[in-house]
């Protein structure tokens, strides 16, 4: 055992000589060389067969390198004549070659005459396109049996609740309803509520008339209300007090009327009782945005009596 150890160990000190190789083939080389040994710059080898060489060159791609029907490809020179997409990359840019032919599927076509500005379009029938014709609304587009709808000329023949835009007015009216939450109507609408109160403040001077306060309507129908407490407060009042509503401020009594937005008081005010005088539920009707002053008056000496009372109006139209 020990002889065999020695062997193993020394034997690779002494180097065997290499075999020699007969041949190397190159059997497998796809891309060989022309006969000539040389390659021009920038052209391209298009010779390939079985066993692929370049034993010719071209200078590039020309419009017949482009098998017929090719539908993609990139360009960059002369338009080829069957393409669907083509790139001009010439420039650094692309541009779309120029469509021959679209094809518009016109989904509304316009039948007989041109239409008429402001008409509707009526269907000329089920057909593919389908057509149309331009008409005007009469009364005869409602169908028979209507019974809600807004027209603005002549009246209708069949229906129910009928709204006239034209005036602004409404005939065959339905039930308005008023505010029922506990809120206020708000401004312009039925049921619209306006009021001053003031005082306690001075009379106007002894026997002239004079604003205690006022309010602005909007246009409508308007029901008014004025009431107003006379006090002494220490003067001697000789003579009952009149109080009313008119639309003219100042010591005047133009528009006033007896009776109607004008009354007076039954006795002088005291220093052991009031004086009072209402003006209830007086009419007003105006067109325009209008200031209505609560007006008084009353005759007394030694001192100012005082008034205080409310303005109030209710919007009924």
């Amino acid at each position: 055992m020990k002889k065999w150890i020695i062997a193993l160990v020394l034997g690779p000190l002494f180097p065997l000589p290499a075999a020699a190789l007969s041949a190397v083939t190159t059997s497998n080389a796809y891309m060989v060389e022309n006969t000539s040994g040389t390659t021009p710059s920038g052209q391209v080898c298009y010779d390939f067969q079985t066993r692929p060489g370049c034993s010719a060159f071209i200078a590039g791609i020309s419009s017949g390198s482009i098998s017929s029907g090719s539908t993609n490809y990139i360009q960059n020179s002369a338009t080829p004549t069957t393409a669907t997409q083509v790139f001009s990359v010439s420039s650094g840019t692309i541009t779309a070659a120029t469509v021959s032919t679209i094809t518009i599927n016109t989904a509304i076509v316009q039948s007989g005459t041109p239409g008429t500005s402001g008409q509707l379009l009526s269907s000329n029938g089920n057909i593919s396109p389908p057509t149309w014709t331009s008409f005007a609304i009469s009364s005869g587009a409602i169908p028979p049996g209507s019974t809600q709808y807004i027209q603005n000329s002549a009246s209708p023949t069949i229906a129910t609740q009928v709204f006239s835009v034209s005036t602004a007015t409404i005939a065959n009216p339905v039930a308005l309803k008023g505010v029922t939450n506990g809120t206020n109507a708000a401004a312009g609408n039925l049921g619209e509520y306006i009021e001053s109160i003031f005082g306690p403040q001075n009379v106007p001077t002894t026997a002239q008339i004079g604003d205690m306060t006022n309010i602005s309507l909007t246009a409508g129908d308007w029901d008014i209300t004025g009431i107003v407490e006379i006090g002494a407060n220490g003067s001697t009042v000789t003579g009952v007090t009149v109080a009313g509503i008119t639309t003219t401020p100042g010591n005047s009594t133009l528009g006033r009327v007896i009776g109607s937005n004008w009354d007076n008081g039954s006795v002088p005010a005291t220093s052991a009782t009031d004086a009072f005088v209402v003006i209830p539920s007086y009419r007003f009707s105006v067109a325009v945005s209008t200031t209505v002053y609560f007006k008084c008056q009353t005759t007394y000496t030694v001192a100012f009596p005082q008034a205080q009372g409310r303005l109030s109006a209710r919007r009924v139209h």
